[in-house]
């Protein structure tokens, strides 16, 4: 009997430690513990939109789209800087991804893409509301709207006036996606020509002036005569330096951007709001001193980064010499900016050539406008 007793304590024991064995090492006597995943990757690609998130601790991917704005020819439209980062993309994540995606390839494959503007009038928040539409080929994206404040402003546009828009750039980031896009508006002589501008009233020429304020204009026309106007080769590379790598340098792209928006530009007074650059515009058209300091400024940009003058102050330069009867300082002034601009694009690059040759200025093809 106590050998009985003895062998089914030992089988008893021998059960306690198998099913110690096949117990989960979970001390809590709970299911089985799950074993630790591998972490995520650092960054994936999105299948459906083919287009790189960055993880949260990567910089934000920068695209600069090609010329995409309709046919014809369009300015920027003067609505605060003329840009506008299209609203409400946050909301329609998928399909702007999927639009940025497409257009990036329709822009690096010459295939047709870009931006048009919406009206939205059934819209129960703003009654100027304005869809921002991607398209690329035939397919379309609604991709936002314009801001509210913009929407506003283009609201109170001539009526019959068309706008249209450009994709200028996206940067793409993990929580966040900002569109820019530039609104666009017929350029000032078909605006005028149409009647939805009227052309500013222009300040008579002070004669006497011109007597005092010759002296700064001399000045320039000695600079430009004695500096040997740039090849074509030399323009090219002064262009090709300006070049901002955003792709491989995002870092260096970014001092650099911050680098030139310290820079003053020739033509800053473009950048003021509305009012305050049509009043400069205003007092300046007839103001000698004012188009020489312009275009001086501007030949000395030209040499350094390649980026032609606009023509129109050195057009008024030459009609302000003429209204005051000084066609010697008018010619003087043709021939030393001949020199370095003998032909251009625009129909005021031919003017000032045309005038020049009336007032019997030899004009020859300078090395800096042969392509």
């Amino acid at each position: 009997m106590t050998e009985l007793i003895l062998l089914l304590g030992i089988l008893a024991l021998v059960v306690i430690l198998v099913s110690k064995r096949k117990r989960p090492s979970n001390e809590t006597g709970g299911p089985p513990l799950e074993q630790p995943r591998p972490p995520a990757p650092s960054h994936h690609r999105t299948q459906s939109s083919g287009v790189f998130r960055p993880s949260p601790d990567d910089r934000m991917r920068v695209i600069q789209f090609s010329k995409n704005h309709p046919a014809g020819d369009w300015v920027n439209w003067k609505i605060f800087s003329g840009w506008f980062e299209v609203a409400g993309t946050h909301h329609r994540k998928g399909e702007v991804l999927d639009f940025l995606s497409a257009a990036e390839i329709a822009s690096s494959r010459g295939r047709s893409f870009g931006v048009k503007l919406v009206p939205d009038p059934i819209n129960q928040y703003d009654k100027n509301a304005l869809k921002v539409v991607g398209f690329v080929d035939a397919k379309e994206f609604f991709i936002g709207f314009v801001p509210r404040d913009i929407a506003e402003k283009a609201a109170s546009l001539p009526a019959g006036m068309p706008t249209a828009a450009e994709l200028k750039q996206a940067k793409i980031g993990h929580s966040k996606i900002i569109v820019s896009v530039a609104g666009l508006i017929p350029p000032v002589k078909v605006r005028r020509e149409n009647g939805w501008e009227e052309a500013p009233e222009k300040p008579p020429v002070d004669a006497q002036a011109i007597d005092v304020d010759s002296s700064i204009l001399l000045t320039l026309i000695d600079h430009m005569n004695a500096t040997e106007p740039l090849s074509g080769k030399q323009v090219s590379n002064l262009i090709e330096s300006r070049k901002i790598d955003f792709i491989s340098d995002s870092d260096g792209a970014q001092k650099e951007i911050e680098r030139r928006s310290k820079e003053q530009h020739p033509l800053s007074h473009l950048q003021m709001s509305d009012g305050e650059c049509e009043d400069f515009m205003k007092k300046a058209d007839n103001n000698l001193e004012q188009q020489v300091s312009i275009v001086q400024k501007s030949f000395d940009f030209w040499l350094k980064t390649g980026e032609v003058p606009a023509p129109y102050y050195a057009y008024r330069i030459a009609v302000i010499l003429r209204k005051a009867g000084h066609k010697d300082l008018e010619k003087r002034f043709l021939e030393a900016w001949t020199r370095h601009f003998p032909s251009g694009n625009g129909k005021r690059y031919s003017d000032l050539v045309e005038r020049a040759r009336k007032l019997g200025v030899v004009v020859s093809t300078a090395p800096g406008a042969r392509k």
